[in-house]
């Protein structure tokens, strides 16, 4: 039985290889890929080879103090990330997934979604 990182993997060439086999054929038409990439290292990502996309994750839950905006002072990770970005000219995607980082508890991802949204405290 293929493991769920496998099937994940496999929707996900499944999802590009639909989205170009359905694209106009006068749509300009072309494959870009990107890289995961921490702040400060574009300009250095775009000398290595001309990504079109930088992926970043936000995380750190949605109720405990250590989330993504917190990690730069007044919030500013995500600008800085972006302006860095597009000064490489770079496109920056980000995944905002805040659910297995907050409380309470430390249950399984399933488990988890769950538990926090079930509980009050999030939805403040």
């Amino acid at each position: 039985m293929p493991r769920i990182g496998s099937i994940r993997r496999m929707r996900v060439v499944l999802t590009v290889l639909i989205a170009c086999a359905l694209a106009p054929a006068t749509a300009h038409a072309r494959l870009e890929l990107g890289l995961g990439n921490s702040p400060g290292g574009a300009a250095a990502m775009r000398h290595a080879a001309p990504f079109g996309y930088r992926y970043q994750y936000l995380a750190g839950g949605v109720n405990t103090g250590r989330g993504w905006a917190t990690w730069n002072p007044r919030g500013t990770f995500v600008t800085r990330y972006i302006d860095e970005s597009v000064k490489a000219h770079i496109t920056p995607v980000f995944t905002y997934y805040q659910i297995t980082g907050s409380l309470p508890g430390t249950a399984e991802d399933g488990d988890r979604r769950a538990i926090v949204t079930n509980s009050p405290i999030p939805r403040r």
